[in-house]
C-alpha cells in the first residue's frame, strides 16, 4: 500500500487486485441503512435489508415493577435506543429481550 496525494477535485479508488481495462468496478457500502447511505454517500436504495429504526423503550411511570425493570436492563447492557429491523426479529435481539423484560408481569 503506497501513500496517494489528496486532493479537493478527485478521487482515487485503489484496487486490491488486477482490474482489466473496459472491466466493471462495484464498490461495497457494506450492510448500511437507507439513512446511513443518504447521510455518507448522498443516495438512498428503493429496499435494503438493512433498513433499521431506533426505539426509545422504557417501562411506564405508573408501572410498579418500574424501577426493577429498568435495573434488569441495566444489569444486561440494555439500554435505549433498541434497532428493530429484520434481524432484531428473528433473534434474541436486544430489542425483543428487552420487549419481554418491559412487558413482564409481577408473576413473571
Amino acid at each position: 500500500y503506497e501513500s496517494l496525494p489528496l486532493s479537493d477535485e478527485a478521487l482515487t479508488l485503489v484496487a486490491t487486485r488486477e482490474v482489466s481495462a473496459g472491466e466493471e468496478v462495484l464498490l461495497d457500502y457494506g450492510p448500511r441503512s437507507n439513512a446511513q447511505l443518504l447521510n455518507t454517500h448522498g443516495f438512498a436504495l428503493p429496499t435494503t435489508a438493512h433498513e433499521q429504526l431506533q426505539l426509545e423503550l422504557r417501562p411506564p411511570a405508573d408501572d410498579p415493577l418500574a424501577p426493577l425493570k429498568v435495573r434488569i436492563l441495566e444489569a444486561g447492557n440494555l439500554t435505549s435506543p433498541y434497532s428493530l429491523g429484520r434481524s432484531s426479529l428473528s433473534s434474541d435481539s436486544d430489542l425483543l429481550v428487552a420487549l419481554r423484560v418491559l412487558a413482564a408481569t409481577r408473576g413473571e
